[in-house]
């Protein structure tokens, strides 16, 4: 069957758009929510066969969504037919981190708890099988569960006595995994008692279902979210699991953040999963971006937005209509151009140029007058008189020019207090900057909706250039924050985004004599055992996982030799906004692990030492901090 629409009409205009585009962790929203609003991304035809499957993303990326539309809600959500003609069945298991940290220490060695755990994982894994079997039952899907001798079986295997069906096996479970959570605390004076062998009674289980008509053949995909909760020696346990998963109808789909698979080892000693023998792995991100996340993001958005326009009784509009773009000559107009460049003219001697040149040149359109104007700053050993009659002589090698550095001189033209913001605008330019991040593409729908809609509840349109920037710096901004509280090395992080951004909007804002739109990094002596390269390799590790970095092969010739030896990182782009700088993948600066270090210990200090190694000017002599730092200030001074 087919869930119908959520009903999103009650309450304000506001609370419309928030429950639309705001509720975004998908365990927190219900299953008619998630499933009516999912659009099945590219690679689902890859997750949905036998072979194990990781899928790697950042927060927001949509593991959680898409592995919950596995789960047999999300079939029964997605599909009108009948359990029997379903291709799978998929039950999910959200790993708790506050759980599963809890099987460690207490005097107890790796040796012991690995077998403790190894028994719970058989529990709990086996709970949500017999959930999902009883929930058959109820519902009539199935008219028969497995066997009296079966279910003793598999209750004997657990240490469980007394089992004589589904829902006497899944109450001693139930039963069991209390009693073992109950005596974490105490484990040293507590052993647990009896355990079970890893996978013997969640295959015995899966092996029992095979009787059942409408289950026979199917294979159970047991959906593990947030991988990465897991300790090392937990992910071993699972790794064993995963490589034996062609034993049974069993397999494993799992979500994990990109870099939290820190384990290919199993329990077996010098035995290992590997892609793609083992398991297919699929990096969410990268794959919708290079899958056209645009056109995946309208299928998403668009049916977020089709909800609203019919909640708030207007008409519906496209999203390419509703976020229009602006483009490089009209943005040049609006951020002053004209001023600079009259400014200039007024500055230059008659002597260097005729009248009718002069008239040539103000003839052509605006962009193309200041983009000769910026050349010359960044050149003033030339003289601008030469560089206008260079223009209008040799139009084809000024029109390559214009492609390569107009959009990077629109960053110059937004310097000093008080000055317009450089626009960020176009549908287009949303989902670039979003990443192959579903979360972060709402994240910016809903703060652009919620400030545009008037008094009587109304929307535009069409929302502004403005509206729409204004919306990715309030995004941009409140991310930064959020950082400092992911993980232990949450604060660093914020600390490094932060002193990376201020680097990267001072090189965009001066970028005289300089490559423009600087906006990666890569980082050289990585690999030295100090205590730098050990503490910078953690930070950029946890930045990868909590998306405020991005990370990607640096090695140019990794097409053709088929190894990368480098990589290549850059804040993720949500934040370009918020700190003024381009948002597209352009150029790298190399830095060291003690200049990373600087940058989050000493930012002030950091910039400028970096500032310098690139033949740059200090922040003293430049300008002051943009309006949106402004709060920021007693950081950029190496406060907090």
């Amino acid at each position: 069957m087919t869930s119908s629409a959520p009903d999103k009409s009650s309450g304000t205009a506001h609370d419309v758009v928030t429950r639309l585009f705001g509720e975004l962790r998908a365990e927190y929203v219900s299953d008619d929510d998630t499933f009516s609003l999912l659009r099945r991304p590219s690679y689902w035809a890859e997750i949905v066969g036998v072979r194990p499957a990781f899928l790697f993303g950042g927060r927001g990326t949509g593991k959680t969504t898409v592995l919950r539309g596995l789960s047999y809600s999300g079939q029964v959500a997605l599909s009108q037919a009948p359990l029997s003609d379903w291709k799978h069945i998929g039950v999910y298991w959200r790993i708790d981190s506050l759980t599963v940290q809890a099987f460690r220490n207490a005097g107890l060695g790796e040796d012991v708890w690995t077998r403790i755990f190894s028994h719970y994982f058989n529990l709990v894994a086996c709970l949500k099988i017999c959930e999902f079997v009883e929930w058959a039952l109820n519902e009539g899907h199935i008219s028969s569960a497995i066997t009296p001798d079966a279910a003793e079986e598999v209750g004997l295997s657990l240490h469980i006595d007394g089992a004589t069906d589904i829902q006497s096996l899944r109450k001693g479970i139930r039963r069991s995994i209390v009693r073992m959570e109950a005596s974490l605390n105490n484990a040293a004076d507590d052993p647990f008692g009896s355990l079970s062998l890893l996978g013997a009674p969640l295959y015995g289980l899966v092996t029992a279902l095979q009787s059942v008509p409408e289950i026979a053949g199917k294979p159970i995909f047991l959906l593990l979210d947030e991988y990465e909760n897991l300790q090392d020696y937990q992910q071993r346990i699972v790794n064993t699991l995963v490589r034996h998963a062609g034993d049974t109808r069993l397999t494993y789909k799992v979500g994990v953040r990109e870099l939290g698979l820190r384990q290919h080892g199993t329990l077996a000693e010098e035995e290992f999963i590997s892609e793609p023998a083992d398991y297919a792995s699929i990096d969410i991100a990268r794959r919708l971006v290079a899958d056209d996340f645009s056109r995946f993001a309208q299928e998403v958005c668009g049916a977020r937005l089709s909800v609203l326009a019919q909640a708030l009784s207007i008409p519906a509009v496209g999203l390419e209509e509703l976020f229009p773009t602006l483009s490089e000559a009209d943005e040049a107009i609006l951020l002053g151009a004209e001023r600079r460049v009259n400014q200039a003219l007024s500055r230059m001697p008659q002597t260097e140029l005729s009248a009718s040149a002069l008239r040539e040149f103000q003839s052509l359109p605006l962009a193309e007058q200041w983009l000769v104007v910026y050349w010359q700053s960044g050149h003033p050993e030339l003289r601008l008189g030469d560089l206008i009659a260079d223009r209008l002589q040799r139009t084809k090698e000024w029109e390559n020019r214009k492609n390569n550095y107009l959009y990077a001189s629109l960053f110059t033209l937004s310097t000093g207090r008080g000055a317009a913001k450089k626009r960020y605008a176009g549908w287009d330019l949303l989902c670039s900057v979003s990443e192959g991040n579903v979360r972060y593409l709402l994240q910016i729908l809903e703060a652009a909706l919620r400030s545009s809609i008037g008094e009587k509840g109304e929307l535009p349109t069409a929302l502004s250039a403005r509206q729409q920037s204004d919306a990715l710096v309030e995004v941009g901004r409140k991310r930064v924050y959020e950082l400092q509280g992911f993980s232990n090395h949450g604060r660093a992080i914020s600390r490094l985004i932060l002193a990376l951004g201020r680097l990267f909007q001072v090189m965009a804002a001066h970028p005289e004599g300089h490559a423009p739109e600087v906006n990666q990094f890569r980082v050289t002596g990585l690999e030295e055992l100090n205590p730098s390269a050990e503490y910078v390799r953690e930070i950029l590790r946890a930045g990868v996982m909590h998306a405020a970095l991005v990370r990607f092969p640096g090695d140019k010739r990794r097409g053709v030799s088929g190894e990368v030896r480098e990589y290549d990182y850059r804040p993720h782009p949500i934040f370009s906004a918020f700190f003024q700088y381009s948002h597209r993948s352009k150029r790298r600066l190399t830095l060291t692990p003690s200049q990373i270090r600087s940058l989050i210990e000493t930012p002030r200090k950091g910039i400028d030492d970096v500032l310098a190694s690139q033949n740059r000017s200090p922040i003293s002599a430049l300008d002051s901090l943009p309006d949106q730092l402004l709060l920021l200030e007693d950081f950029y001074l190496d406060g907090d």
